[in-house]
């Protein structure tokens, strides 16, 4: 069985989250980077929010925050979507939010944090999409996780 080169190689995740520190009626920026670490060049789906990627937010006491705002929709991936990220190539993303403390002040947000304190942003890369019109083999040698902490604040 042939297989294609151009689907093996070593790939990292990164994310930051910015500002560190959030107050109220403010947006924030989610940035999220995927890099070819190794020698070789490498096939990659691009890294599509609510495809092959996703975004997760956590209280610090492990309880889940639910995405509040607008779903994306899009057609099933395909070769389209594919890159070919050379050595020390990366695809570098920003997602901009809006967020409030609870729901009915202004305007629906795409997200509530209701509580002071930290919050965790686990961001995973699945490459192994349900969905698909891709037919180009690409790298899909595992799914890449990474994460990042924000502090909320409120005025008192």
């Amino acid at each position: 069985m042939h297989i294609d080169p151009l689907s093996k190689g070593n790939l990292s995740l990164s994310v930051r989250v910015s500002p560190k520190v959030l107050t109220p009626n403010e947006s924030f920026n989610i940035a999220v980077r995927l890099r070819n670490i190794g020698n070789t060049s490498v096939r990659v789906v691009s890294p599509v929010w609510m495809a092959s990627l996703h975004i997760a937010v956590y209280f610090e006491n492990g309880t889940r925050i639910k995405y509040a705002g607008p779903r994306p929709s899009f057609l099933p991936l395909t070769n389209e979507n594919l890159k070919i990220l050379q050595p020390g190539e990366e695809i570098a993303n920003i997602y901009e939010f809006s967020w409030d403390a609870k729901p009915g002040r202004g305007g629906v947000k795409d997200w509530y944090f209701p509580w002071k304190g930290k919050y965790k942003v686990v961001i995973t890369y699945n490459p192994n999409l349900e969905y698909s019109k891709i037919t180009l083999p690409y790298w899909r040698e595992k799914i890449l996780k990474a994460e990042d902490w924000f502090e909320v604040r409120f005025s008192d």
